[in-house]
């Protein structure tokens, strides 16, 4: 497909039709080029580009990174900040056919070096010395635009890449389990396709302003970047900082003027807490990551809510989001929101524990397929096939590759999903199978809470209890005691949680989800 055929079918404001395993990044890329060359495509505090400009600096880093040995799926490991010297080597990988392997600056050294490692990343790129020594492993091929700016700008600034391709493995993107070690996601150029058109909750219209809130190590970021790029919007990159504070994100939403933002469970929570009212201009707000609390959602659209409040979900292994519902007033009414239908080349399936498919209503774990599927994990084969199964009989006797997510859910009556929890956040008290999410869920129909999360505690000895970490709608003496009324007369005595930990707000990781790591410190604080 031409360039020139590929602008005239993404230069109107409705969803474009693409077919997902018709080629790569980098054509689609080139068609924005061409058609909105003066446009602005990055907002970075006092900085802007257009989008030829952008172009011509990826061109030039693309040679470079050419001279360095870099081509189709060699593994680049990227460790920089959110920016434009980020995107510009993003969309300079793209047109090389390389693999992204974005790192987390926050993570330790030595899941750095891990992850360095087992990528077996060829090239280092950084945008500071700071940076690139951190990240720095063995002898591995470097550039430092720091140090190397200078060489990078004496490249030409056109470039000629190798053929698109669908099925190019364009990221491998380290999840960020709480324990073992991480799994290198191989992620698909279809993948990312099949996310960004044809989809009426998630596609960019030409010239809308997206916030970028994520770093380039959270799946959301894909997104954020590529959704608004080739789509011809423009990118607003937001701090981490003013991401987790509620005042200067409201404050930074309004003065940026941003049309769209994406945002984790934990973040939309605190903000429907803080500033309900603070979504007003948006003309979409996609919230996702995390089991949803109707209650924040009812907040938010008694507010001011913006045009569109969607609640999506989708595991890293399935190309980001996998399913979307745009939420109502309708749909807060009882404790949980639906987390909706499949996207455009994506199927949902409920099935038992021998992959079975089960009646509707019933619960079971949730997987996905379609043309979204990662390639697998990362020299783990074993994993793959475990995670990644074929599967007989589920689509007209077809045999089908499906990723089992490890999440519940159950189709409600109006044929959309509702996500029931983590599969590995069941645990034994006394023999007694407990589901946390559901002991949460429990604690928010008291209405004396805004948030709340339950973990399993279990002492030297080896007796097991819950803790429950609360955000109260109004400070009170006698709140804990109140909870524990309401739970004893609602449940068994098993799922009432030991422990109370009152917090302002829950604690928030980088990627806005809860974070889970921090709780038992600050159970032991407590204590």
């Amino acid at each position: 497909m031409s360039i020139a055929h590929l602008a005239s079918k993404t230069a109107g404001n409705s969803p474009a039709v693409i077919e997902p395993n018709q080629g790569g990044l980098a054509d689609l890329w080139h068609a924005q080029v061409a058609l909105r060359p003066k446009d602005i495509a990055i907002h970075w505090g006092v900085k802007r580009i257009t989008y030829d400009a952008l172009d011509r600096r990826a061109n030039q880093l693309a040679n470079a990174l050419k001279k360095k040995g870099v081509g189709e799926e060699t593994p680049v490991a990227l460790a920089m900040r959110q920016g434009i010297e980020a995107t510009a080597a993003l969309v300079a990988l793209i047109k090389l056919g390389a693999t992204c392997v974005p790192l987390d600056l926050q993570y330790p050294r030595d899941r750095i070096a891990y992850i360095m490692q087992d990528s077996r990343a060829q090239v280092l790129l950084s945008e500071t010395a700071t940076e690139e020594a951190k990240c720095t492993v063995g002898d591995i091929t470097r550039i430092c635009l720091e140090r190397d700016r200078e060489a990078v700008a004496r490249e030409p600034e056109t470039f000629s890449g190798p053929d698109d391709s669908a099925e190019r493995r364009i990221y491998i993107m380290y999840t960020s389990g709480t324990t073992g070690r991480p799994k290198g996601v191989q992620l698909l150029a279809r993948g990312i396709r099949r996310l960004i058109f044809e989809n009426p909750l998630l596609v960019i219209r030409p010239g809308e302003r997206v916030a970028q809130t994520s770093n380039l190590a959270f799946d959301m970021s894909l997104y954020e970047i590529w959704g608004t790029l080739l789509n011809g919007g423009l990118v607003v990159v937001i701090a981490k900082a003013t991401l987790l504070d509620s005042h200067a994100l409201r404050e930074a939403l309004r003065d940026m003027r941003v049309d769209v933002l994406s945002i984790g469970t934990a973040v939309f929570n605190m903000m429907a807490q803080a500033y309900p009212d603070a979504f007003s201009q948006l003309r979409r707000l996609i919230v996702g990551g995390e089991r949803a609390n109707a209650r924040t959602f009812r907040a938010v659209l008694e507010s001011q809510p913006p045009e569109q409040l969607v609640h999506a979900y989708g595991p890293t292994e399935v190309s980001i989001y996998s399913t979307t519902h745009q939420v109502r007033l309708q749909d807060t009414l009882g404790d949980s929101v639906t987390i909706g239908k499949p996207v455009a080349h994506t199927e949902a399936f409920l099935l038992d524990e021998h992959l079975r498919p089960l009646a509707p209503g019933q619960p079971g774990e949730l997987c996905l397929a379609g043309v979204g599927l990662a390639r697998g994990y990362l020299h783990q084969p074993e994993l793959t096939a475990e995670r990644f199964p074929t599967v007989s009989g589920l689509k007209d006797g077809e045999d089908l590759r499906i990723y089992r997510t490890g999440d519940l859910a159950r189709w409600d009556e109006n044929g959309n999903l509702e996500f029931l929890g983590r599969n590995d956040h069941q645990v034994k008290i006394y023999g007694h199978r407990i589901e946390l999410d559901e002991v949460a869920k429990m604690l928010l129909q008291s209405g004396l809470l805004w948030d709340a999360v339950v973990t399993l505690q279990e002492r030297p000895d080896g007796e097991k209890s819950l803790a429950a970490f609360v955000v109260p709608k109004e400070a009170s003496p006698n709140l804990e005691e109140a909870l524990r009324d309401f739970m004893l007369a609602q449940v068994s005595k098993q799922m009432v949680p030991s422990r109370f930990v009152v917090l302002e707000r829950l604690p928030v990781n980088a990627n806005g989800k809860v974070d889970r790591p921090a709780l038992p410190k600050l159970l032991a604080q407590r204590s």
